[in-house]
């Protein structure tokens, strides 16, 4: 009787609920089967749609970058031997962030793929730590993209003349980052598991894992809040420089051509325009040039946008991991639900809404947004000033033209 008292002791895997007669053969997604598939079916679909999204958007700055490095070699060589040197490394700085961020999109898209087979390891098919970590692979994606785009600001802020000095500490900041972020969402579970609990139900991962997130992803809004606000407020500034140069353009043009209205011979009287055919397109001396200048960002800045969706689902997570955490502890340092189910208790598993999942997939979303934008022809000429590089960051156009001025 002893061997069979403790086999009725000892617990279910994760994702199963022990009978009475001490057998595991239900599981949890059976108590709400039509709910958990719909979860499913939603995962799936979000996947799919994003990875096809994602991979359309990496073939066409594939194809925009390939123009654009066929247009911009003849002139760089044609400066200095170093200057196209350097440029050539550069050209390609750009475009990468974000080619790195559409692969980084990607992945945690595939991440709702493959989730989808069993999100939450309810149904027995994958284990809990199998579909955790599937789970927080596509979390750190989403931190590593936070990551790269604080980086990037910052070597914006930053003068030119001083981004000597502060460009190892953004490289740190970066690496660092990435570090922590991989090791917390996709390390701390299964060495938490296998070496250190040897036991689902009363593994510490979640304790060390959501009191370490929290503060990583606090500091990366924070950085990411005080970049962003530098950057809106210089953008700021451009705009109102570039529209009183704009303004006293206009009327230069204006008083000009009601002189030449005046001095006009009266026997020709054409308003061909091919005359204007050879003016330059930014040329602030003609009117198409004054138009094709004008074409400033919208009042409502777009970085702002970014910002305020950026530091909602920022916010919105950490208070979700703060949350978990305090319950983690309310209920002893273990998932109580769970353990009551694989021990024989009264099982009380509920399909409880997505919180984390649909964190994930909004974040996904407003990510895909804010670095949607892709330059669909060749780069004009700086525009009034070398602060141009700002309207690029602003538009989300990464190409290489902004690291170029930030490096010069």
């Amino acid at each position: 009787m002893l061997p069979h008292t403790e086999h009725e002791r000892e617990p279910c895997p994760f994702g199963f609920i022990k009978d009475a007669d001490g057998s595991c053969d239900k599981t949890y997604a059976s108590l709400n089967p039509e709910s958990y598939n719909a979860f499913r079916v939603c995962c799936l679909a979000f996947g799919v749609v994003m990875v096809a999204f994602c991979l359309a958007k990496l073939r066409a700055i594939s194809r925009v970058g390939g123009k654009y490095q066929t247009i911009v070699r003849r002139p760089v060589m044609s400066v200095s031997s170093s200057s196209s040197s350097g440029g050539g490394a550069q050209k390609s700085a750009g475009s990468g962030i974000q080619k790195v961020t559409y692969w980084l999109l990607v992945l945690a898209s595939l991440s709702f793929v493959a989730r989808a087979v069993d999100p939450w390891g309810y149904m027995g098919i994958l284990s809990y730590v199998a579909s955790t970590v599937i789970s927080d692979t596509c979390t750190a994606c989403i931190y590593s993209v936070l990551i790269l785009a604080v980086s990037l600001w910052a070597r914006v802020v930053v003068a030119p003349k001083n981004l000597a000095n502060f460009e190892y500490p953004i490289q740190a900041f970066r690496v660092l980052g990435f570090i922590f972020t991989w090791v917390i969402f996709v390390g701390i579970v299964p060495v938490s598991v296998f070496w250190i609990s040897h036991d689902v139900y009363h593994s510490v991962h979640t304790l060390i894992q959501f009191s370490m997130a929290p503060f990583l992803l606090a500091i990366i809004a924070f950085m990411g809040l005080v970049f962003g606000v530098q950057i809106h407020r210089r953008l700021k500034e451009i705009r109102r420089s570039q529209e009183a140069t704009l303004d006293v353009a206009r009327r230069r043009v204006a008083a000009r051509q009601a002189l030449l209205d005046l001095t006009k011979p009266p026997v020709v009287k054409s308003e061909s325009q091919e005359d204007g055919a050879s003016v330059l397109p930014l040329d602030l001396d003609t009117k198409e040039g004054i138009d094709a200048a004008a074409k400033l960002p919208s009042k409502s800045s777009r970085i702002l946008k970014m910002l305020c969706f950026l530091q909602a689902v920022s916010l919105i997570v950490i208070g979700l991991q703060i949350y978990q955490l305090i319950d983690f502890i309310d209920n002893g340092c273990t998932m109580k639900a769970e353990w009551a189910c694989a021990i024989g208790d009264p099982c009380h598993m509920q399909m409880k809404f997505p919180y984390f999942h649909a964190a994930q997939m909004f974040g996904i979303i407003v990510i895909f947004w804010a670095f949607r934008k892709t330059r669909q022809e060749a780069p004009p000429q700086p525009m009034l000033s070398p602060d141009s590089v700002l309207l690029d960051v602003e538009n989300a156009d990464l190409q290489t033209r902004h690291v170029r001025h930030m490096t010069m």
